[in-house]
């Protein structure tokens, strides 16, 4: 079921990136596609900032759609903002965590529809003690524009950057 469901997503994300090829080469001569682009880039920028300040309710309110849905690895999927909020909070309890860089390395921009990929590096410094511990995640996100034209994020997916321990050969 999961890989069904990753699979439906993916799919829509790539009909519609291929679909939105002419409106965002027509609409680039305009600046329209550039401005949304610096407009959600800053709304990323501005989820780094409140997620290291552990503000995860203005995080929360400004970043993520009403109808939002949240995808952590090896987890069931946050499909409230109540729910992607509460989870936030629930990892606050055991771990400070901080984001050291996020890159954007693909943001397309398709009318009220917005597709983004990139990699957050940062460090989890358990709160019982104990060293930061760095990761690397790369991040799959989809964004819709609301109705006050503003974007915020609908669909957010990430996992581990971290390469598979090696298998042993057979």
């Amino acid at each position: 079921m999961k890989k069904r469901i990753l699979g439906v997503f993916l799919g829509l994300l790539i009909c519609s990136a291929l679909s939105c090829q002419k409106q965002d080469k027509e609409a680039k001569a305009g600046g329209a596609v550039e401005a949304d682009v610096a407009a959600i880039k800053a709304l990323i920028a501005e989820w780094v900032d409140l997620y290291n300040a552990e503000d995860f309710p203005k995080m929360n309110s400004a970043f993520y759609a009403e109808n939002a849905i949240l995808m952590n690895p090896n987890a069931p999927a946050h499909k409230t903002k109540e729910d992607i909020l509460l989870s936030y909070q629930k990892l606050s309890e055991l771990n400070i965590e901080h984001v050291e860089t996020s890159v954007v390395e693909d943001l397309r921009v398709c009318g009220d529809w917005a597709f983004g990929r990139g990699t957050d590096t940062g460090t989890t410094t358990p709160r019982s003690g104990g060293a930061p511990v760095p990761y690397s995640v790369k991040w799959l996100m989809v964004f819709e524009r609301q109705s006050d034209g503003n974007w915020k994020c609908l669909y957010e997916m990430w996992n581990d950057n971290s390469p598979l321990a090696e298998q042993p050969r057979r």
